[in-house]
C-alpha cells in the first residue's frame, strides 16, 4: 500500500522512507478568492477527506504490526542475538587514532557508527583520569579481538611458567670507567646540539600493534 518508498543509499547511512500518494486529495475550491463548489459538495468533499485520513491510518497501523511481528521472529531465530549487538572497543584518548587505524586495516571497524566519548568523560576528567573513546566495531572485529586477548592470557600464563621454573640470577658490580665518562659526557652535553627550537609539530597517527595491546 505504499507504493512510492524506497531506500536512499549514503556512504555510511542507508534510509528508508515509507510513504504513498494514493490517499492524496486534490480538488479546486476557489478561484480568484471566489468559491467553485456549493456547501453541499464541500461538505461531501469533508466525509471523503476523513474517510481516506482513516484509511490511511490503518495501513499505517498494520504496517508497524507487520514490522513487529517481523522483528520478533528474527529474535527468535536460530542466531545468537550476540551477533546482533553493537560492539564498542573502550580506549583511552591518546590511543583512538591510532586503534582507529588499525582497526581500519583490518576492516573491523563500523563506519556506519561514529566515534564517541563515553558519556562519564567529564567526570573521569574531574577525578584526574584520562577521557575514553569508544570505537565502534563489527561482528567480527570483535570476535578478532576477543582472540587476540585470549592469544596473550595464553602467552602471559606460559611466560609466568616459566618464570616460575627458572632460578633467579643477580649480578652486582661497579660501573666501568668508560662507561662513567660516557654518561658525564652524555650529562655535559644534555643532547642540546640535537634539538632544534620551533613551533611544537602534532604527531602523525600511525596505526596501532593491536597484538601488543592486547598483552
Amino acid at each position: 500500500g505504499f507504493r512510492e518508498s524506497g531506500i536512499s543509499l549514503g556512504r555510511k547511512r542507508v534510509m528508508l522512507q515509507v510513504r504513498t500518494l494514493a490517499m492524496r486529495l486534490e480538488v479546486p475550491l476557489a478561484l480568484d478568492c471566489q468559491p467553485l463548489v456549493d456547501k453541499r459538495y464541500f461538505e461531501e468533499l469533508i466525509r471523503i477527506s476523513n474517510s481516506r485520513l482513516d484509511e490511511n491510518a490503518a495501513r499505517v497501523e498494520r504496517l508497524w504490526k507487520s514490522l513487529k511481528e517481523a522483528m520478533a521472529l528474527g529474535k527468535g531465530s536460530t542466531c545468537s542475538s550476540s551477533q546482533d549487538e553493537p560492539w564498542v572497543l573502550i580506549c583511552p584518548q591518546s590511543l583512538a587514532r591510532s586503534v582507529k587505524l588499525a582497526l581500519e586495516e583490518r576492516d573491523w571497524l563500523d563506519e556506519s557508527r561514529k566515534m564517541n566519548s563515553l558519556a562519564d568523560g567529564e567526570q573521569a576528567r574531574d577525578q584526574g583520569a584520562a577521557p575514553r573513546i569508544g570505537i565502534p566495531l563489527t561482528s567480527d572485529g570483535a570476535k578478532g579481538l576477543q582472540a587476540l586477548i585470549a592469544a596473550a592470557d595464553e602467552e602471559r600464563e606460559d611466560a609466568q611458567e616459566i618464570s616460575e621454573r627458572t632460578p633467579a640470577v643477580v649480578v652486582s658490580g661497579a660501573t666501568a670507567p668508560g662507561d662513567a665518562d660516557t654518561a658525564e659526557a652524555k650529562g655535559k652535553d644534555g643532547g642540546a646540539g640535537n634539538a632544534t627550537p620551533g613551533k611544537k609539530q602534532r604527531p602523525v597517527a600511525v596505526a596501532a600493534d593491536l597484538e601488543a595491546l592486547c598483552q
